[in-house]
Order: C-alpha cells, then sequence, then structure tokens
C-alpha cells in the first residue's frame, strides 16, 4: 500500500466524527430546549397548539388561562406526553395578574425566554347594540391583556438580561368587518388592529405554511426607534428619561 494511500481518511471514519461533532440543522435553528415560555389562553383552542408546538420543540411551558378547569385538564394531557408544564390560573385583563404570572414563571422556572399571547375575547354585536361592558370585556382581554402582559415579560427579560421572544397573536380581523355590508363585531378588529401595532412577526418555520400571498416586513427593526438600550423612567438599567428642569 502507497504512503499517500494510508494517509487518506477513511470515508466511514470521517463522516461519524462530523455526524458527532455537527448537529442537524433542527437542533441548532429550532430547539428550544432550555427555553421557558408563557402562553396565555394556553388552555384550549389556538393556544393549546402553541403549548404542543413549543413542548415538542423542548421548552419548559407555563399554561395561562383565566378557565381552572381547562387548565388543569390541559396540565393532565400534557404531562401524560412527557411535557414539562405548569398552570397559573390568570386574567390578562388584570395588570397585576400580567405581572404575577410573570412572577410564577420566574418561580417555577426562569425568567421567560418566550412569551406568545393567544387569550383573546369575542362577541357579536351590531355597532348600534353594543353594551359598554362588551366593549371592555372584549378590549381589555385582547388588547389590554396583550399590552400589559408584553411589559411584565420584557421588564423582566431587561432585568435579567435576556434575550427573549415576544410575539403578540392578532386575527385576520384586524384589516376589516366582519361579514360585508354587515356592521357588526367593530370593536373586535379594533381591538386586533392595536394589537398588531404592536409588533413586526417574523415566522420562518414550517409553522408558517397557513400564510399565503402575504409581504412580511423583515427590517430588523428598521422602522422603530433604536436605541443602544431600552428607554424607561423607571425600570433600571434602561435608558433614563429627561430630568425635570431644575
Amino acid at each position: 500500500m502507497s504512503e499517500n494511500a494510508q494517509q487518506r481518511p477513511d470515508p466511514e471514519a470521517l463522516a461519524k466524527i462530523c455526524a458527532d461533532k455537527v448537529q442537524p440543522l433542527d437542533k441548532v435553528f429550532c430547539s428550544l430546549e432550555g427555553k421557558a415560555a408563557i402562553v396565555s389562553g394556553g388552555a384550549s383552542g389556538l393556544g393549546y397548539q402553541v403549548v404542543n408546538r413549543l413542548c415538542q420543540a423542548g421548552a419548559k411551558v407555563v399554561i395561562a388561562d383565566i378557565r381552572e378547569d381547562r387548565g388543569e385538564r390541559a396540565i393532565r394531557e400534557f404531562m401524560a406526553k412527557g411535557y414539562d408544564v405548569a398552570f397559573c390560573k390568570t386574567d390578562v385583563r388584570s395588570v397585576k395578574d400580567c405581572y404575577a404570572l410573570v412572577e410564577f414563571t420566574e418561580k417555577t422556572y426562569t425568567t421567560p425566554d418566550i412569551l406568545v399571547t393567544c387569550a383573546a375575547e369575542w362577541s357579536c354585536y351590531s355597532y348600534l347594540d353594543l353594551p359598554e361592558e362588551v366593549y371592555d370585556r372584549v378590549l381589555d382581554t385582547d388588547l389590554k391583556g396583550s399590552y400589559f402582559l408584553g411589559q411584565a415579560a420584557a421588564r423582566a427579560m431587561v432585568r435579567d438580561k435576556v434575550k427573549g421572544k415576544i410575539v403578540f397573536i392578532s386575527s385576520a380581523a384586524h384589516m376589516g368587518e366582519g361579514p360585508v355590508g354587515i356592521g357588526m363585531n367593530s370593536y373586535y378588529p379594533a381591538a386586533k388592529a392595536g394589537v398588531v401595532a404592536l409588533v413586526i412577526y417574523a415566522l420562518c418555520t414550517p409553522m408558517s405554511d397557513f400564510m399565503c400571498g402575504e409581504t412580511v416586513n423583515v427590517n430588523g427593526g428598521a422602522m422603530m426607534i433604536m436605541q443602544e438600550k431600552p428607554f424607561s423612567f423607571t425600570v433600571e438599567g434602561c435608558l433614563p428619561g429627561p430630568k425635570k428642569a431644575e
């Protein structure tokens, strides 16, 4: 055997070395192992599916829901799959509850890395018939709840220097009314349009397959006022607010 042949690496041995050293792309880009997530409205519907997908990727998930019975059922079902989940009864209309949810997550797991706001209210009233209490319930759940739960999670992330992800779930309703020619549910699209104004979405996994023919503005935050640090008058570690004139 020639000297060159002896020095040539064995293809099978080289392949095994590469397999041991290089992780599959799904492990590099899609794994959520070691991450803690919060999903509001996670006990049923879309939120339930979000919890399931995050758990599949390895995340530990706190399910937040106003319905305790649904939350306990979801916990049983997810634990039966071997997922690491916890339940926190939460009314997102309450700012106090939003902050308590983040604190619960910190005590149960760690500072949240991910927040997905799926909690939502919906009802069917014409513009002329809508009662104030229904308007308040829908707007407070869909918009106020997303806003202040996002604030609570963001403050924890800033404090602990966690580069987290906050995803506000809206609805196609934000683009307009319900059935054509019927003045129904105008308050619901108003709430969902407000949610859209909070975030830029960047979905680049098969979970976005249902999006067709859409233009997603991915600009790294160029449309926002860029800062080296977040701005706050009260939160430590942020850019300080302007001092009052003496």
